[in-house]
């Protein structure tokens, strides 16, 4: 069976998307089980992969303009292979045109009629000689296009931020993401590990970047190591200043487990409670605290309908949101925003701290945690929550995402009034 290189595993990861809206993760994950790429050839499928599905709405536009068409009528298939396409000749600098343009057209001989090899091959000619330029007012249509963001999450960020902080997040969201550890409790640093890994003083000890994609799996592997972004672990140690202990933790929407862990680490003699809504979830769940050596009742349900016959001092609602602290490492997610979207979201974040607040024994806390940075899903659904079931917050802390490497999210530690 011929190897799939990974411009192709590249499209056909893109091309799963947009037809049944499989996640390019969970695609080139198959790709790699079924063909082991190097790390090297995976770590190129994955950035056309990603770049073309995040920069879609950039690459139509710039097709649009060298075809001088107002629309394009492609069928999927063409579609995902003019973007990944147009993101190599585009953003990938380093890479020859003649490659890109001789692989690319191969892809349309295999995959597409011969009008769109033909259509295909003229239009990677005319990027020979440069490619037309990108809108560069501030209206949010440009910004759309500029920035490849649907409109409505664009004129969401502006109201809530102002356009220079709305820029900055929609170039940090088109940014490669960075790989950082969390150092558990009593984990002393070997020679090499501590060389595979880089501080930086505007973090605190416990957080850290990986250097090398290469050494991920060193760290994954380790039950003294928890893969993750910094964000969580700052938003959770804000919460912890000034909360009492908790004799019971219940985390409602659990898998994969950081959080969890977390709170361990945190309070290590605290018994464990960990609910999420699938079954795929509660292995994922399984596997972690088998390799970190959790000790946890596990259950599956929907949040909102756990039953219990105690109640809990500390729950945890890291409740499912628009991601919209996440986008650069969630390609997919900024073209799954839409108004109808964050309201059905929104009613879900109700319905689970209304029941977690049935379960709240009268000194805990809910630690209510999004990957969101917009108002309606956290300090304003906050006002409505407290409205509605008597609870006052104690604290709150929001994280934009910054140059430094840091995902956007939200926390707040609510208490019965």
């Amino acid at each position: 069976m011929s190897q799939t290189n990974p411009r192709e595993a590249a499209f056909l990861a893109v091309y799963a998307f947009l037809k049944e809206g499989k996640f390019l993760a969970e695609s080139l994950e198959e790709w790699k089980q079924r063909e082991s790429p190097s790390p090297l050839d995976f770590a190129f499928a994955q950035d056309v992969a990603y770049g073309s599905v995040r920069m879609a709405l950039t690459l139509d536009f710039t097709a649009k303009s060298m075809a001088k068409r107002q629309t394009l009528s492609l069928k999927i298939k063409e579609k995902a292979l003019l973007r990944t396409a147009l993101f190599q000749a585009a953003f990938q600098t380093t890479t020859p045109l003649y490659a890109i343009g001789h692989e690319s057209v191969d892809l349309a001989k295999k995959y597409c009629h011969a009008t769109f090899v033909s259509f295909l091959n003229a239009l990677l000619r005319k990027a020979e000689k440069g490619l037309p330029p990108i809108p560069q007012e501030n209206t949010p249509q440009d910004l759309s296009i500029r920035y490849s963001y649907p409109l409505p999450l664009v004129e969401a960020f502006l109201a809530n931020f102002g356009l220079d902080t709305c820029k900055q997040i929609l170039e940090l969201g088109n940014r490669p993401s960075t790989t950082m550890v969390r150092l558990r409790p009593q984990t002393s640093l070997t020679h090499n590990e501590q060389d595979k890994l880089t501080r930086v003083p505007q973090l605190p000890p416990p957080l850290a970047f990986i250097k090398e994609a290469s050494d991920i799996p060193l760290f994954a592997r380790s039950p003294h190591f928890y893969i993750q972004n910094g964000t969580p672990y700052l938003l959770m140690e804000h919460l912890r200043q000034g909360a009492p202990p908790p004799g019971t933790i219940l985390d409602l929407c659990a898998s994969p487990g950081g959080k969890l862990l977390l709170a361990h680490d945190f309070y290590p003699s605290a018994p464990l409670f960990a609910n999420d809504v699938s079954l795929p979830k509660i292995r994922t769940l399984q596997e972690n605290c088998q390799k970190y050596q959790l000790e946890a009742t596990l259950t599956c349900t929907k949040g909102e309908f756990y039953i219990a016959n105690q109640r809990f001092d500390l729950i945890i609602v890291d409740a499912p949101c628009s991601n919209t602290g996440v986008l650069n490492k969630r390609p997919e997610a900024r073209w799954r925003f839409s108004d109808q979207v964050l309201k059905q979201l929104e009613d879900t974040q109700l319905r689970l701290l209304s029941h977690a607040h049935t379960l709240l024994s009268e000194q805990g806390e809910i630690w209510y945690m999004t990957c969101s940075i917009l108002s309606q899903e956290n300090q304003k659904l906050v006002q409505k929550i407290s409205r509605q079931c008597g609870l006052f917050m104690r604290t709150s802390h929001t994280i934009l995402p910054n140059t430094l490497g840091l995902d956007g999210g939200f926390a707040c530690a609510l208490r019965l009034s």
